[in-house]
């Protein structure tokens, strides 16, 4: 199930707006008081959590970001809430600490998804566009969906076993696929749905 090349992504300048919490008895992520410079990021920033301040949020509105980086530091929880829609671009995901809660909505991430430790609990349907690495934290699949929605080859890296209630994998052209690294594995309890011969 590996499929060679790799298309290059161009590179994205991104301005980074970290999260201060500066908005008084409100953690929701529109509050522009709770973010740097007093800015809610938008589609051109990477959305950053840290030791600045562990302060948890809330996604009470629909958001488009270029990243979001949840960095050493940052011990509080993200919740997703209601069935907001959470879009992040190229930038994608990474997780090296915290929480994040995800809710009814999809999460859909047109770059990469990584977790070297934290807990990440999926929403309803979450969209990964590149690659999968997980070194360390709790990913929790509940009985979700995690759809693989590459326009590109993109790598599965777990350094365990990964287990998946329901699964997607939809490359949107025939000469990409997903490749698993040597000595991983990928569990799927309930459906593994693939919707191209390039990933057989």
């Amino acid at each position: 199930m590996s499929i060679a090349g790799l298309s290059g992504v161009p590179t994205a300048h991104a301005a980074t707006v970290t999260w201060d919490g500066g908005g008084v008895g409100d953690t929701n992520w529109n509050t522009c008081a709770n973010w740097s410079s007093d800015t809610c990021p938008t589609s051109s920033d990477v959305a950053t959590f840290n030791g600045t301040s562990t302060n948890n949020a809330t996604i009470n509105v629909n958001i488009n970001v270029l990243g979001i980086a949840i960095s050493s530091g940052y011990t509080g929880t993200i919740t997703q809430s209601a069935a907001f829609t959470v879009t992040v671009g190229t930038s994608g995901y990474t997780q090296a600490d915290g929480t994040f809660t995800g809710g009814a909505g999809n999460v859909d991430i047109n770059g990469s998804f990584t977790q070297s430790t934290g807990t990440f609990t999926a929403p309803t349907t979450l969209s990964i566009a590149s690659n999968f690495t997980k070194t360390g934290g709790t990913f929790d699949e509940g009985t979700n969906t995690v759809i693989f929605d590459s326009d590109t080859s993109l790598t599965y890296n777990v350094n365990v076993t990964e287990t998946f209630y329901n699964v997607t994998l939809n490359a949107t052209q025939s000469f990409y696929g997903l490749s698993i690294t040597a000595g991983d594995t990928m569990v799927v309890t309930n459906n593994l749905t693939m919707t191209s011969g390039a990933f057989g």
